[in-house]
């Protein structure tokens, strides 16, 4: 089993769970949308909760480079910057229809 799978489940799940909520998210759903086989995700993950908690670390560490380094980058006085991530925020928002 590669890492390459694992991030596969890791992605699908997260893209599943937010359209759809955890608990309307079925590991049939997951293993059918990332292609993979039941093997594969409980390689990786013991339950649906610890795949949960693999979605939730993917987060974590996808937050700082997709969300907060573009800002950072962006504007260097730390009160802009501020103001430049709640303007992020409002138009994911709005095209997500949240």
């Amino acid at each position: 089993m590669t890492t390459a799978t694992r991030e596969k489940i890791v992605e699908t799940a997260a893209r599943l769970f937010h359209e759809q909520g955890f608990a309307s998210t079925g590991v049939a759903t997951i293993l059918r949308e990332a292609d993979v086989n039941s093997g594969s995700l409980y390689h990786f993950f013991r339950s649906k909760d610890e795949l949960l908690q693999g979605v939730l670390d993917y987060y974590l560490q996808n937050l700082y480079p997709m969300v907060m380094a573009p800002v950072v980058e962006q504007e260097a006085d730390p009160v802009r910057r501020v103001f430049a991530l709640l303007g992020w925020y409002r138009r994911f928002l709005l095209e997500n229809e949240c």
